[in-house]
């Protein structure tokens, strides 16, 4: 892993992203932690797993990196940028936008109030395809805080690896232009080595 000012290289999954100016570094313990309190409905209601075995609370499954907008940090809201790499179960889907359909169908189950405001399409990023889909919900913890965000998930599969992306703000008042998000996805970089994870970082 590199930066060069703004530019986050990444030579082990081989990727690079612009962060945008001012942004910053995010801890990914503190991520943990404030993940850890988060509010499911299936967890609440009792339903398919225990809050150790919860998929969306997996201690082994956190981001790669995290980059935040200190600017407009409240409580445990801040609006950022993650992106996960997982290995794949199985082969790549054959129809990566119902794939994309069926990750945020699966997330309703969890979250409150989840909805799709733009369904799943197909994007172009240097270097790899990628799947973009814009939806909502409503983030509550443990305290009671609660904010409702507005979500960009980004699927790229890259046998046997697949990251997603998730740019996140307020919903319906952003506060990150859409200028700025637009700018982020189309500095989002890939080499050739689809799926080697073994180059040093």
């Amino acid at each position: 892993m590199s930066t060069t000012g703004d530019l986050y290289r990444n030579r082990r999954i081989g990727l690079e992203v612009l962060k945008p100016p001012g942004w910053e570094f995010s801890s990914i313990a503190d991520f943990a932690a404030v993940r850890e309190q988060t509010l499911l409905l299936d967890e609440v209601r009792g339903e398919q797993f225990p809050e150790e075995l919860h998929p969306l609370k997996d201690v082994t499954n956190l981001p790669v990196f995290l980059f935040e907008n200190p600017r407009w940090r409240h409580g445990s809201f801040v609006p950022g940028i993650a992106m996960y790499d997982e290995p794949l179960d199985g082969a790549a889907p054959r129809h990566e936008r119902r794939a994309h359909a069926r990750m945020i169908a699966g997330l309703a189950q969890s979250y409150a109030d989840c909805r799709v405001l733009e369904a799943p399409a197909y994007v172009e990023l240097r270097g790899a395809k990628a799947t973009w889909c814009r939806w909502s919900y409503l983030h509550e913890i443990a305290s009671g805080q609660q904010a409702a965000l507005d979500v960009q998930s980004l699927l790229v599969f890259r046998a046997p690896r697949v990251h997603t992306w998730y740019l996140i703000d307020r919903h319906p008042d952003h506060h990150v232009a859409d200028a700025t998000w637009r700018k982020v996805i189309d500095s989002i970089g890939y080499d050739g080595r689809q799926g080697d994870t073994s180059a040093s970082s």
